[in-house]
């Protein structure tokens, strides 16, 4: 395979390139993978080992309230919401996290 060296080879390559928006493609669906799993990291430390690191204390069945949760982690400065802390939920086929029967409280498995 050629490096490209700064210079087109041929017209029909001058040509593909002109077809090819200037702008860069972004490819969102990663960059929100590449989220939800900083999110997902970030809860499981929370949940598992230090959820008084943001002045939480879970109930006796380890749960904490979500929307509790999300604002005490945007006042730490972490930017979430609730309905990412669902999508990290639900994105993980092996259970990590699990919600209340009301969706309202989580812990982790």
């Amino acid at each position: 395979m050629l490096a490209y060296q700064g210079r087109c080879r041929s017209r029909l390559h001058r040509q593909f390139l002109a077809t090819i928006p200037k702008i860069g493609f972004v490819d969102y669906t990663a960059a929100m993978n590449k989220r939800l799993t900083k999110i997902s990291k970030y809860l499981a430390f929370i949940l598992r080992h230090e959820p008084g690191s943001i002045g939480l204390k879970p109930d006796p069945y380890g749960f904490l309230n979500v929307e509790e949760l999300v604002k005490a982690a945007n006042a730490s400065g972490k930017s979430i919401t609730v309905e990412q802390v669902h999508q990290v939920v639900a994105g993980h086929e092996d259970k990590l996290f699990a919600l209340s029967d009301d969706g309202t409280r989580i812990r982790a498995v």
